[in-house]
């Protein structure tokens, strides 16, 4: 069963007060998916936002029909499906599970109505929000830079600087 203190436990809430993530909970649902389940998928219509409660979600891209990639793994705590709080389009990415997860499914435009009504429980989380996306942006840069640092033609530009 959910609760305030249950709530507030997640970083994206931790700033909220007491009062205001109790506002935060009649829009919150707990679910369960089995190990290989989508959660969502690329280009769904983003209408819920989630909380990992346990278990472990991949964040994966595909990049054809037969290739997935996998370009971030969450584990309990973390929030997604951030596109449902930020424009209301569709997912950018799939969501799967790992492993069998909890969440809590938060509904996106019954927390955008409550942003409306009380702007500094929008403020908190959308800032919360930001600091997500950053933190992934800094991650994926650094997996990029990575796979990219072993490339063949990245190679032979080391050596030719080398003997230069």
């Amino acid at each position: 069963m959910l609760t305030t203190d249950s709530l507030a436990h997640y970083p994206i809430l931790e700033k909220l007060s007491t009062q205001e993530v109790e506002q935060v909970l009649p829009i919150c649902q707990e679910v369960h998916f089995d190990e290989g389940q989508t959660i969502y998928r690329e280009g769904d219509a983003a209408e819920t936002f989630f909380l990992l409660k346990s278990g472990t979600v991949l964040l994966e891209q595909r990049i054809h029909k037969t290739m997935v990639v996998t370009v971030g793994t969450l584990k309990p705590g973390a929030a997604f499906g951030l596109t449902a709080i930020l424009d209301q389009t569709g997912y950018s990415l799939d969501a799967v599970s790992a492993d069998a997860c909890e969440l809590i499914m938060i509904n996106g435009p019954a927390l955008m109505d409550l942003f409306e009504k009380n702007s500094s429980i929008g403020y908190k989380m959308i800032r919360a929000t930001v600091t997500i996306i950053q933190n992934r942006l800094s991650q994926r840069t650094q997996q990029f830079v990575r796979s990219i640092a072993t490339h063949p033609d990245i190679y032979a530009l080391k050596e030719e600087a080398v003997s230069s």
